[in-house]
């Protein structure tokens, strides 16, 4: 135990003195808290209460050319209302070639002429991406359409202002997860854990195979039993990618909750840093068990590597495992098939069920049997994995010269099993 603990604080503090690894760590860190701190602090240095109005020479001109038929006065008051304050709107005498050079000229920022009340020409300078102009005269000319067309069939303008203005009220009622909601954090969160379980748990692997090659591990096996270089050297790695994590979730946790009244309204942001503490919490669960499924694996086949060069070759199918386990949560999160029978049973698989259960709980209703179930079958699998990978690492860092094969490794397991 006490060589475990000298390899598992070596391990440690080899992450902790990269500074690399800490920079990058409270750099994100303090990019998130003033990320989501910037409204308060916008707020001490602005009075947000009192707004200025927008100035005439900042609003948007817009000209609107009425042909003969129809009622200019309530188009141009109809254009008014539904372009807001930030807009002038002003009536023009004058045809589709006087309209195009008083836009050219910039005495009028776009325009539009309109021939009838179902057609109309929309003159800009320039069209940007966001433009939605066009789309507001759409709406405004079949308003105008509807209520001639009410008022022609009888119907008095005050009636048919009511018909035209009339509303759905609407509630919904969700009696378990508003996956809209759950949506972004949970892609967010799965993403971070596929890059952290990839990256560290290939950090194992090359610290493993570095050593063999420089001859270090010669050296390192007589003083350390193997199973306590092993467990040393995951469980640093572990812990060092978990503090990251926690510190990172945490810290967008912990800022969103001080600022969340300053997000209010900007579904965007709440649909991303609006995670309940429970699938905090969850996250790092799944994150340090799923970690160590594949740490381990990613150390026993560093430890068959006679070269850095053959790594890539040996963690491949470990690699394509958890890749393929990535897509099928991915493809079930954008396609909202969180409760399918292939998302079911990747609840259990040890390999998969990280990120398919944590997936599950964050967008549908789980119920606890299977979750309890999940994490179980999760936890024992830590032990059979590190002890299987245990056995192939004791007999790996000795071993030189081709790079062992699959069925190498088996009939390794096989021997040392007996």
């Amino acid at each position: 135990m006490k060589q475990f603990f000298t390899i598992f604080k070596f391990e440690l503090s080899g992450y902790f003195k990269n500074k690399f690894f800490v920079g990058f760590t409270f750099a994100v860190v303090i990019l998130i808290g003033v990320g989501l701190s910037f409204p308060s602090i916008k707020g001490k240095f602005k009075d947000e209460s009192a707004k200025p109005s927008v100035s005439e020479g900042k609003k948007t001109k817009v000209a609107v050319v009425v042909q003969d038929g129809m009622d200019e006065a309530s188009v141009v008051s109809i254009f008014e209302s539904a372009f807001g304050e930030e807009y002038i709107v002003k009536a023009l005498n004058t045809d589709e070639k006087g309209l195009i050079k008083k836009v050219k000229t910039g005495k009028f920022d776009k325009g539009f002429l309109i021939n009838s009340p179902l057609s109309y020409k929309y003159v800009t300078d320039t069209k940007s991406i966001s433009d939605s102009d066009a789309y507001i005269a759409d709406e405004v000319l079949i308003q105008i359409y509807r209520l001639s067309a009410l008022t022609g069939a009888g119907v008095s303008p005050v009636d048919a202002e009511k018909i035209m203005t009339a509303s759905v009220d609407s509630e919904i009622v969700i009696t378990g997860k508003d996956q809209t909601q759950s949506f972004l954090y949970t892609y967010i969160i799965i993403l971070l854990l596929y890059m952290s379980l990839m990256l560290y748990g290939q950090f194992v692997a090359q610290s493993v195979a570095s050593e063999k090659s420089s001859r270090a591990m010669e050296l390192l096996i007589t003083s350390a039993k193997p199973t306590s270089l092993m467990f040393g050297k995951v469980l640093g790695s572990g812990f060092a990618g978990l503090l990251q994590l926690a510190l990172m979730l945490f810290a967008s946790f912990g800022f969103y909750s001080l600022n969340k009244e300053h997000w209010q309204g900007n579904e965007f942001v709440e649909s991303i840093f609006g995670m309940p503490l429970e699938i905090l919490l969850y996250a790092i669960l799944v994150f340090i068990l799923g970690f160590f499924v594949y740490a381990f694996m990613y150390g026993a086949l560093g430890s068959l590597a006679t070269r850095p060069e053959d790594l890539n070759t040996l963690i491949m199918p470990v690699t394509f495992i958890f890749i393929a386990a990535f897509g099928i949560v991915i493809s079930a999160i954008t396609g909202g098939n969180l409760d399918s029978p292939l998302m079911i049973a990747c609840s259990y698989i040890p390999f998969t069920s990280p990120m398919a259960m944590f997936a599950r709980i964050a967008m549908s209703t789980v119920p606890k049997y299977q979750i309890i179930i999940s994490v179980a079958i999760l936890f024992v699998s830590e032990f059979i994995v590190g002890y299987l990978s245990a056995v192939v690492y004791k007999t790996g860092v000795l071993m030189y010269g081709n790079t062992p094969k699959l069925k190498d490794i088996f009939k390794i397991l096989k021997i040392k099993s007996r």
